[in-house]
């Protein structure tokens, strides 16, 4: 037996493909990617004649062009993840028979020089590092099972340390580049109430709360929640460029149902509210997706944009207690003039109030008007502060780690019923939220959220839970206690469960979403 042959024998492969059967294969690989140009091709050939008929194919294809970003950032951060299950199982010398990027029918598949095959498949929203003798029993030295315990526990736990070191990366390039996200009041509601020397002012980037630092929502919630009204506290703002320290007085309780509710948080440091339109009857003179704004008393040459700015000065309205005030100094059959918001500019709307205004309240208003449902959105903002270089490193680990922190409390939740199932999504779901934000950020916001998705693979492929790697690192902590493992058929079943009710949990949620 010539060299090569004992090479091939000793890897299991000593058996040469026919001509027929190259043939076969090639065809499939053809036919993968025909189907894969097919989908592609109907996808851009669906956005065009959309674009076209709704006269925005700048827009459409600016949408298209969003979601193929978002594809990437989701095939990168996995591709990552497999990449150090690869890394470490080469360097302790475990066998590998596959790396693929994506999933589904391969496009691309070479076996390497060391036996191992590499394959770029159709759908790029996974992929995966397959080991020798991963889920089966085998007499190889370098298959994963037979491989000792803590060697297995590095190599199950290498994907998310990856993970989470280019997130560490990417929130160092946002901070170094654009600074730390902030919150700023983008509106303070005036209430002569409360002394303006204890009050927020537009445009105040909130830097620490009640002695807390602020990184995310969640730390404006924790450090406000329970306070009572008329409680005075200490705020760290960033005030038209220099850091200040001021007080401010709660304007109501602080409370919150979950750690994603910042209505309370905003009510009580007096950030205003815009009305957003949900819905509405046929006939009322609103849209879906309106938002009121101010009253329109006055006529201007110039309606939308007075040169002067004197739509400003008039009554801004901000509950349905402000736009009943305002209506009830009108008669059924008076012209009523508002500013409102819509398609994202200022619109002087006209209409004739209807009979039954004197029967009308503030809690009846809006179905006198038409409107079937309203969104209040709080008018914060956001900002950005340079921290500088040691400023930078330390922030970066704190961000990432309160990140992490998020999700435990997003899975606590869920499980006390304080948060429902459409606070999570699957697969579908990131997509379309990353690819709304870069629509909205740009490289900025492609930064932040890749850095999110970082920290939530990370963890999340950490937790305990059949067909992850944390399931199976306590299936490997079990063997090393009682030094000996759990059948594999056992285990099997239950990672192909979980995988199937993972699977099942991520289409619900997306589906949660959609409708």
């Amino acid at each position: 037996m010539d060299e090569d042959k004992e090479k091939n024998f000793i890897k299991g492969d000593n058996t040469s493909e026919s001509p027929a059967a190259k043939s076969d294969k090639a065809k499939g690989s053809s036919r993968s990617f025909i189907v894969f140009l097919c989908v592609l091709g109907g996808i851009l050939l669906f956005s065009v004649i959309f674009g076209l008929a709704t006269n925005n194919l700048k827009g459409v294809m600016g949408t298209v062009g969003s979601i193929a970003l978002a594809l990437l950032v989701l095939l990168v951060m996995i591709t990552v993840h497999e990449f150090g299950h690869y890394t470490a199982g080469k360097l302790l010398g475990f066998g590998i028979t596959e790396f693929a990027l994506g999933f589904g029918p391969a496009i691309y598949r070479k076996l390497r020089k060391n036996g191992e095959y590499f394959s770029v498949r159709a759908l790029p929203i996974g992929g995966f590092c397959a080991f020798e003798g991963e889920d089966e029993t085998s007499d190889s030295p370098t298959a994963f099972n037979n491989r000792k315990p803590w060697q297995r526990i590095i190599v199950l736990v290498a994907g998310a340390t990856m993970n989470f070191l280019l997130a560490l990366v990417i929130i160092v390039m946002l901070f170094g580049i654009y600074g730390q996200s902030l919150l700023a009041a983008f509106e303070v509601r005036p209430d002569t109430a409360y002394s303006a020397e204890y009050s927020l002012e537009a445009g105040d980037v909130i830097v620490k709360l009640n002695g807390k630092s602020v990184y995310l929502q969640t730390d404006m919630i924790g450090a406000l929640k329970g306070g009572k009204e008329g409680e005075v506290v200490p705020v760290r703002v960033y005030r038209n460029g220099e850091l200040r320290e001021i007080k401010v007085t709660l304007r109501s309780d602080v409370t919150a149902e979950n750690s994603t509710d910042m209505s309370g948080v905003s009510r009580a440091l007096g950030i205003a509210q815009l009305i957003y339109i949900a819905d509405v009857k046929e006939g009322s003179p609103f849209m879906k997706g309106d938002a009121i704004f101010r009253e329109r008393s006055f006529d201007y040459k110039i309606d939308v944009d007075d040169e002067n700015g004197n739509y400003l000065k008039e009554n801004r309205i901000y509950d349905s207690a402000g736009l009943y005030g305002y209506l009830k100094n009108h008669s059924a059959g008076d012209e009523v003039k508002l500013w409102i918001f819509r398609n994202g500019d200022y619109y002087p709307l006209s209409f004739t109030l209807g009979e039954g205004i004197d029967g009308a309240t503030a809690e009846t208003v809006y179905d006198f008007l038409g409107i079937k449902s309203v969104e209040y959105q709080d008018r914060w903002t956001t900002s950005s502060a340079r921290l500088g270089f040691f400023g930078t490193l330390g922030g970066t680990f704190v961000y990432a780690f309160k990140i992490a922190g998020t999700i435990f409390t997003v899975l606590g939740e869920l499980i006390t019923g304080a948060l429902g199932l459409k606070a999570m999504g699957g697969t579908v779901t990131t997509i379309v939220m990353t690819s709304q934000a870069i629509r909205v950020g740009g490289f900025r916001f492609l930064l932040e959220i890749a850095a999110y998705i970082g920290v939530n693979l990370a963890v999340f492929n950490l937790l305990p839970l059949p067909a992850l790697d944390g399931s199976r690192v306590v299936f490997t902590l079990i063997e090393m206690i009682f030094r000996k493992p759990v059948p594999k058929k056992i285990e099997a079943v239950i990672h192909a469960v979980g995988l199937v009710l993972l699977l099942g949990f991520a289409v619900t949620v997306d589906l949660l979403h959609l409708f």
